[in-house]
């Protein structure tokens, strides 16, 4: 149900109007920021999936590395509660001039740069904790 919902959000983001852009240099700012999104978005299922197996792997406390599994899964959760947060929270806000537009792309480009970086780590440690 969760990544029925993941999917929804991630199209509307996707389909939802272009905002007005004030300047070419912001346009390319935007289009940075989308990339970013549009190359970690699909890796959802993934963080999905690697959640399913290592929950499967370590069900209960008596399976040597249960911990290191909470600690993992935590990571898992985080990333991807770092990427619908982003989502929900991303707004190009078009009431503005050039420069405070440019300031909000760079700030979302950092913070869609941390969500990606964030849920790059957690696979890696939970394909680690797997192996």
């Amino acid at each position: 149900m969760r990544l029925l919902y993941i999917l929804l959000c991630a199209a509307a983001l996707l389909t939802s109007c272009k905002p007005d852009i004030k300047s070419d240099a912001n346009q390319a700012l935007y289009d940075e920021v989308m990339v970013v999104h549009d190359e970690v978005m699909p890796k959802m299922s993934d963080i999905h999936k690697l959640r399913k197996q290592i929950r499967k792997a370590y069900p209960d406390k008596s399976v040597a590395g249960y911990e290191a599994s909470l600690v993992v899964l935590t990571k898992l959760e985080e990333a991807d509660e770092g990427m619908m947060e982003w989502m929900a929270n991303f707004k190009v806000p078009e009431e503005t001039d050039a420069t405070e537009q440019k300031a909000y792309l760079m700030q979302e480009k950092v913070a869609i740069q941390k969500v990606s970086d964030d849920m790059y780590a957690a696979m890696a440690a939970a394909k680690k904790l797997l192996q």
